[in-house]
């Protein structure tokens, strides 16, 4: 490979006395020197770097952009997993409120029961009760509540009064202020 150097000066094209006749180009400096280009360095193609520059860039941004949307992606999936652990944290809330009425519920069914055996051992004892029908309490109108829980069964009329047929409602018995034992 052969190199061809040349001399750019501002005269390009016109020999100078002091090169010998050689066609020689250069660029002068300041200093009147002159600048040897070498011949064998190709030109470049600026035209076709920039196109390729800019291929690279619209892929890059393209890649970018694809990146951009996956993290929004992945963003949104954060949201709902963010909002999928509120949900569960809620939830974990309402079942330690649901265990504690359960626990509320459980001690008042075991206050019942124990009543109920109460009740149930008064009953058998108490003075008051003839047939099954507690001659002690009169109810008034209002009889909705004991109906709700017992049944309408529960209330009987007896001589034109309303009384409780305390065989069902045995319960009352149990927390009854009105117990007479009977004579043994």
């Amino acid at each position: 490979m052969s190199t061809v150097q040349e001399q750019v000066t501002p005269n390009a094209g016109n020999a100078s006395s002091d090169q010998g006749g050689q066609d020689r180009q250069g660029v002068v400096g300041s200093n009147n020197s002159s600048l040897m280009v070498d011949g064998s360095v190709g030109v470049i193609d600026i035209v076709g770097v920039i196109d390729r520059i800019n291929t690279d860039l619209r892929s890059i941004s393209d890649r970018v952009d694809g990146i951009d949307n996956s993290l929004k992606s992945l963003k949104s999936s954060v949201d709902v997993i963010a909002d999928i652990r509120r949900d569960i944290e809620s939830l974990g809330s309402a079942i330690q409120s649901m265990k504690g009425y359960v626990d509320s519920v459980r001690k008042e069914a075991s206050i019942s029961r124990l009543i109920g055996v109460v009740g149930v051992w008064k009953l058998a004892l108490c003075l008051n009760n003839k047939s099954g029908v507690c001659y002690a309490w009169r109810l008034g109108e209002n009889i909705h509540e004991i109906t709700a829980i017992y049944g309408d069964q529960v209330v009987v009329e007896v001589d034109g009064v309303k009384r409780v047929r305390v065989s069902i409602a045995y319960h009352l018995c149990g927390i009854c202020p009105l117990f007479r034992p009977r004579a043994p």
